[in-house]
């Protein structure tokens, strides 16, 4: 996922494990990641307007709360 966010074939990427901290340290080896652990909606929309971020991480807080982050930054229209 982070190669292929990392040579535009996809525009962000969502890495999940059981911490979150791994997926981002592996994600933020490719070329151009910027991938960050966020465990809640307004985090993600700031770190994806503020801090250009391209990858998010996590799984700690459970599945339905997890994906708020991901529908925050999608329906807000976030053009990067």
């Amino acid at each position: 996922m982070a190669r292929a966010v990392a040579r535009r074939e996809a525009t962000r990427g969502v890495a999940i494990c059981g911490s979150g901290v791994g997926a981002c340290v592996v994600a933020n080896k490719a070329p151009g990641m910027r991938a960050c652990l966020i465990h809640e909606a307004c985090s993600a929309r700031q770190g994806v307007e503020d801090d250009d971020l391209n990858v998010l991480g996590g799984l700690m807080v459970g599945h339905a709360v997890d994906r708020e982050p991901v529908k925050t930054v999608r329906a807000g229209g976030i053009q990067r």
